[in-house]
C-alpha cells in the first residue's frame, strides 16, 4: 500500500512538472530554497518539503523538463497555412480566441455550485433521488375552525320531543309514573350565540398501478354519526377524538370503468337536500362515463350504480331466547344515469337517480310481555340504526300490561319508521364562464318519496299510531286512524316531496388568493320526501320538514386559506312551528 501511494504522488508530481514545462515555464535551479515567482516551482519544493517526492527526484524531473522545454523551442515549426481571418467582432462585444481547459473547470464547478444551492434553497423535487413509491402517494387535508350562532323564534312550540335521543338512550320509559325523569326534549327557544368547534381531515391516496387506487382518511367528530364531522370547543380541554372517515379501493380497468368498495366518498351526483355533504358510504359502487375528466368537452354520459348495507341485524337478538330472529339487513340500493355537455365556457348537465330503502320501514312487535323479565321485543331491530328529526314515526312495541298493576307499569319503548323511503331524484344545472375565471351558475332539484302512502300509518291500527307530524281533532282526538268524521280525529301533517333552487356567482371553487364566490337560494323539503338521518345536519339543524332561505360567502386570504359566511333561515312546513336561523363564519385551511 505505501509503495503504491508513494509511486502514485511522484506520478502526480512529475505531470504537474511537465505541465508546468510545457506552458512555457522556466525550471529554475532547484537548490534554491527561497519561493519563487514560479508557481510550479514553489509547487515541486513544498512537495519535497513534505516528503512527497525525494530531492533527488526532483532535480532529476526538473532537468528533464528544461531539456525538453529546449528541444521544443528550437525545433523548427511546421508549415501550416494561414488562418481564415475572422470577420470584425461586433461592436461593445468582446472576442475570446481560446478558453483555457481550467478555466472550463472551473466555470463549471461555479455553475454547479449556483444551480445546487439553488434547488436546496427552493427545495425542488428530485424524482430520482425518491424512491418510486413515494412519487404515488398523494397527501390532503383541511382543518376548519368554525364560529356559530342559533337563534329560535319566540313563538316555537316548547313541546318537540328529541326522538334522536328517545332512541339513542333508549328503550326510553315513556309512562311518567314509572319514569318520573320525563322524555327528551330539543331546545327550541334559546339562543345559542357562542358554539366553536373544530373539523380536521387527513387524507392519504396510494396509485397502486395505474389502474389501481387506494385511498384512507381520518376525520374529528364528536360521535360516529354519519353527517357530523365537526367537534365542539371545551368540555374542560379534553382531546378530540378521530374517526376512520374514509377507507376504500377503487379498480378502473378502463377509462370508462371504475369499480369501489369500501368507505367511499358519494358517488352519486347529488346535493345536502338528500345527502349531507360529510356523508360517506360504506359498500360497493360501479360508476360508467363516456368522456371523463372536467376539463373534457362535449357530450359526456354516465352512470352510477350501487349497494350499501345501512344495518346488519344483531346474530344473537333476541339475547335472552334460544330462537334467534332472522336476518333483516337494512339496504341502500341506488341507480343514477346522467349526462352533461360542455364547452369551453358553458356546461349544462341533468341526472336522475332512484335510491331504494330496503327493510327500513318499522314494525310493530309481537305482544312482548316485559314483566316476565324479557330485555327485548321481536320488531327492536326495524328502529333505525340514527336519525335527526322529521320523519313520521310510531312505537315500535306492543307492551302486555302487569297484571299485578295495570295503569302503573313501565313501558320502554323504541320508535320507527311509518313509512318505506323510495327516492326519486332530479337534479339539473348551467354553468357559464363570463371571463376572468368566474362563473354563473344555477341549480334547480326536485325528490319525491314514491313508496309514501298514509295508510300505511293505519297498518297496526288501533296500535302502532303516529306519534309526531299530527294535528289533533278540535276535541283533542289524536288519533288518525279513529274510524269517525275526518273533522272529529286527528290531521296527519306530513309530505313526500322536497324542492331545491341555487344560484351562485364568481370562482367555483375560492383557492387562489383573491378569488371568492357568493352563492342564494331556497329549499323546501317535506317530512318524507326523503330520510331524515343523511339529509343536511345544519339546516334547520337537521333533518327534514323544514323551507327557507340560504345565503353564502368566501374569500381566500392567501393561497387555500378561506373565510366564509353563511346564513339558514328555516322554519317547519307543517306541524308546530319551529323557526330556527344558523349563521355560521368558517376559517378554512386545505393542503
Amino acid at each position: 500500500m505505501t509503495q503504491t501511494t508513494a509511486s502514485s504522488r511522484r506520478r502526480i508530481a512529475t505531470g504537474l512538472c511537465a505541465l508546468a514545462i510545457a506552458a512555457g515555464f522556466a525550471a529554475p535551479a532547484f537548490a534554491k530554497s527561497e519561493p519563487s515567482e514560479s508557481v510550479m516551482f514553489n509547487l515541486i519544493r513544498l512537495l519535497v518539503a513534505q516528503g512527497t517526492i525525494t530531492q533527488e527526484n526532483a532535480d532529476a524531473l526538473m532537468k528533464q523538463a528544461e531539456s525538453e522545454a529546449v528541444q521544443a523551442r528550437t525545433a523548427t515549426p511546421i508549415a501550416t497555412a494561414p488562418p481564415t481571418p475572422l470577420p470584425p467582432a461586433a461592436p461593445g462585444s468582446q472576442r475570446v480566441t481560446y478558453v483555457p481547459e481550467v478555466v472550463k473547470a472551473q466555470l463549471r464547478e461555479e455553475i454547479r455550485n449556483e444551480v445546487l444551492a439553488e434547488v436546496k434553497d427552493q427545495r425542488w423535487a428530485l424524482p430520482e433521488a425518491l424512491p418510486e413509491w413515494i412519487n404515488r402517494l398523494e397527501w390532503s387535508g383541511d382543518v376548519r375552525v368554525r364560529a356559530q350562532a342559533e337563534t329560535y323564534a319566540d313563538s316555537n312550540t316548547s313541546e318537540f320531543l328529541d326522538f334522536a335521543r328517545f332512541n339513542a338512550n333508549g328503550p326510553t320509559d315513556i309512562n311518567p309514573v314509572t319514569n318520573p325523569n320525563g322524555l327528551p326534549f330539543l331546545n327550541t327557544r334559546e339562543d345559542r350565540m357562542d358554539n366553536m368547534a373544530i373539523r380536521a381531515r387527513l387524507g392519504l391516496k396510494a396509485k397502486v398501478t395505474d389502474q389501481v387506487t387506494v385511498g384512507i382518511r381520518i376525520a374529528t367528530g364528536a360521535n360516529d354519526e354519519p353527517t357530523a364531522t365537526s367537534e365542539a370547543f371545551g368540555n374542560g380541554f379534553a382531546k378530540k377524538d378521530l374517526w376512520l372517515d374514509q377507507a376504500y379501493l377503487a379498480i378502473s380497468p378502463t377509462s370508462w370503468a371504475t369499480a369501489i368498495a369500501g368507505r367511499m366518498p358519494n358517488p352519486f351526483v347529488s346535493t345536502d337536500l338528500v345527502y349531507d355533504r360529510d356523508l360517506n358510504f360504506d359498500g360497493a359502487a360501479l360508476k360508467l362515463a363516456t368522456n371523463g375528466g372536467e376539463d373534457a368537452t362535449g357530450l359526456d354520459l354516465r352512470l352510477t350504480l350501487g349497494g350499501f348495507p345501512l344495518e346488519y341485524s344483531n346474530g344473537d337478538f333476541p339475547q335472552n331466547s334460544t330462537f334467534k330472529a332472522d336476518s333483516n339487513t337494512k339496504w341502500l340500493l341506488g341507480a343514477q344515469m346522467g349526462a352533461a355537455w360542455k364547452t369551453e365556457r358553458l356546461k349544462i348537465h341533468a341526472d336522475l337517480a332512484y335510491y331504494d330503502f330496503q327493510n327500513v320501514q318499522g314494525a310493530l312487535s309481537q305482544p312482548c310481555a316485559l314483566v316476565n323479565g324479557n330485555t327485548d321485543c321481536s320488531s327492536d331491530t326495524s328502529r333505525p340504526a340514527y336519525m335527526q328529526k322529521g320523519n313520521t314515526l310510531f312505537l315500535l312495541r306492543d307492551i302486555v300490561p302487569d297484571p299485578a298493576n295495570p295503569l302503573n307499569y313501565a313501558q320502554p319503548q323504541y320508535v320507527g319508521l311509518g313509512f318505506d323511503y323510495q327516492v326519486l331524484d332530479l337534479i339539473a344545472g348551467v354553468d357559464w364562464m363570463v371571463g376572468d375565471g368566474l362563473k354563473v351558475s344555477g341549480e334547480a332539484q326536485y325528490v319525491k318519496n314514491l313508496a309514501y302512502d298514509q295508510s300505511d300509518l293505519c297498518r297496526y291500527a288501533p296500535f302502532g299510531l303516529p306519534v309526531n307530524n299530527l294535528t289533533p281533532s278540535a276535541a283533542g282526538n289524536v288519533n288518525p286512524c279513529a274510524a269517525t268524521a275526518p273533522d272529529t280525529k286527528a290531521r296527519l301533517d306530513a309530505g313526500d316531496t322536497g324542492w331545491m333552487v341555487r344560484g351562485a356567482f364568481g370562482h367555483g371553487d375560492p383557492r387562489q388568493r383573491g378569488q371568492w364566490n357568493v352563492a342564494a337560494g331556497y329549499r323546501y323539503l317535506e317530512t318524507d320526501a326523503v330520510l331524515d338521518a343523511y339529509t343536511d345536519n345544519e339546516f334547520h339543524l337537521g333533518g327534514t320538514n323544514a323551507q327557507g332561505y340560504f345565503l353564502s360567502g368566501s374569500y381566500a386570504l392567501y393561497d387555500n386559506t378561506l373565510v366564509s359566511l353563511r346564513w339558514l333561515s328555516a322554519n317547519e312546513v307543517s306541524g308546530p312551528p319551529l323557526q330556527i336561523d344558523v349563521t355560521q363564519f368558517d376559517i378554512l385551511i386545505g393542503f
